[in-house]
């Protein structure tokens, strides 16, 4: 049986399992806020460039087609939560 090694794991698979290992440090540090976000846009960004350089996997689809709905109900829903935070930091008063 074949064990997996921190030497054979991808890399949004070395940041998820980093950033749960060290969730406690980053608690401690107060990072929880930040290191949610920028983990699921770091793994966003990892999805759209390797289907930009790797197209060859399902060339017949296009980019809105190749990712599952789910993923695209996150991307939605975290620009509405950008804007809405934009807007609601434009009132300083």
């Amino acid at each position: 049986m074949h064990t997996r090694t921190s030497f054979d794991r991808t890399l949004p698979d070395a940041v998820c399992f980093w950033t749960i290992a060290l969730t406690w440090p980053f608690y401690m540090l107060g990072a929880l806020y930040v290191v949610g976000p920028l983990l699921a846009w770091m793994l966003f960004c990892v999805v759209v460039v390797s289907t930009y350089l790797n197209p060859s996997e399902k060339p017949e689809l296009p980019l809105f087609l190749r990712l599952p709905p789910i993923v695209w109900c996150w991307i939605v829903s975290c620009i509405c939560l950008l804007v809405i935070i934009w807007v609601g930091h434009t009132n300083w008063e």
